[in-house]
């Protein structure tokens, strides 16, 4: 019985080793895409509910773009606020004469008929999505707009950092979500992405229309930008680009509970996933974790299998760490080995056991 489950342990690991390598790999591709000239236009869509908190820094974010204002418009689509946030920002529209920046009222409920009802609304080809509480980088549009230019990219996928990051816990939390940063990063530069972020996404509204956007998914509370990435990717292979310099930050989860609630949604609509490369992936990393809880609370019933946890862990660690190291130089964010390692630890345990509840709350359902 030991040997076996060593045996499987490490098979699991040595997998695990393959796929990190790769993915270190993959970020030599990692090249600003400068050579790339001319504009196109393009249509920015925010659907907000309740959000009037987090409107005024977004409009002046978006304001201060370096793209010329005559090659964008946004589009603010109100999903059914009761907090006057649409009286605000059309105050602040008129306050500043922002003439490219329109208010609408979404005719149904939920982010993904407002989303529908903004790219049926929308003046130009290139819709670009973030969310309301959600700050771009001045070059983001700019950025975003030149990909365009060649007719073979169908949708851009770009980073989301965490901002105001105060406190252990919430360090914890933000290189939790930067392993999902760089994890997006590499599969996409592999030309096989399996994650994006609706906060930095955009995609050409005609091929929006050509896999019917979200119309098999609309009963889904969320998603709507992972099953637009997996459409797209099925009908026009290779053709997603990802862009480093167009950066998006966005607000992370202040305490535990909007932690657990945050990563219970995400898990929860993953067993609506058709992706090949997203479902391998994502349950060969399932049993890495389990795997390596499992050698832990075995140890309790044979003391020896604390001494495979541990090697277990500090061999993954070590290969997180390359992970890290790799993402963090790019970003040319500083890299703390202790967060890193605490980070890990709590990995190892939450990631098991969230899968876990997710799949027993969906049961219920």
């Amino acid at each position: 019985m030991f040997i076996l489950l060593v045996s499987v342990f490490s098979i699991l690991l040595l997998g695990y080793a393959i796929l990190i390598f790769k993915m270190n790999t993959s970020f030599k591709a990692l090249k600003a895409n400068n050579e790339l000239l001319g504009f196109s236009k393009l249509s920015v869509l925010i659907p907000f509910k309740n959000e009037i908190e987090h409107l005024h820094s977004l409009i002046l974010a978006l304001e201060q773009q370096t793209l010329e204002k005559e090659n964008y418009e946004v589009l603010l689509i109100d999903d059914n606020s009761s907090d006057k946030g649409s009286d605000f920002i059309k105050k602040r529209i008129s306050e500043l004469k922002l003439d490219n920046f329109k208010v609408l009222k979404s005719p149904s409920k939920g982010k993904k008929g407002a989303l529908k009802f903004g790219i049926e609304t929308s003046s130009f080809d290139i819709i670009v999505t973030t969310d309301a509480d959600s700050i771009p980088d001045q070059n983001w549009l700019n950025s975003i707009s030149r990909l365009y230019v060649n007719d073979k990219v169908k949708m851009h996928i770009g980073p989301v950092f965490q901002q105001n990051i105060e406190g252990f816990w919430s360090k914890v939390f933000a290189i939790d979500f930067l392993s999902l940063i760089g994890t997006t990063a590499s599969f996409a530069l592999m030309r096989n992405p399996i994650l994006c972020n609706g906060a930095n996404l955009s995609f050409r509204k005609e091929s929006f229309f050509e896999v019917n956007g979200y119309e098999d998914n609309l009963h889904i509370s969320s998603g709507d930008d992972m099953f637009l990435l997996h459409k797209l990717k099925s009908k026009y292979p290779r053709s997603i680009a990802y862009e480093p310099q167009a950066i998006v930050h966005t607000q992370g989860p202040d305490n535990w509970q909007e932690f657990y609630k945050q990563r219970i949604r995400w898990i929860g609509k993953s067993k609506f996933f058709k992706d090949l490369t997203t479902v391998i992936i994502s349950v060969a990393i399932f049993f890495v974790y389990l795997a390596q809880l499992m050698s832990f609370l075995l140890g309790f019933w044979k003391p020896e299998y604390f001494a495979v946890f541990f090697c277990f862990f500090l061999i993954k660690f070590g290969l997180d760490l390359s992970f890290f190291s790799r993402v963090m130089n790019y970003f040319n964010l500083r890299l703390n080995k202790v967060l890193v390692f605490a980070t890990a630890t709590f990995q190892s345990i939450y990631t098991p056991v969230l899968i876990i509840l997710s799949l027993l709350k969906l049961e219920k359902e």
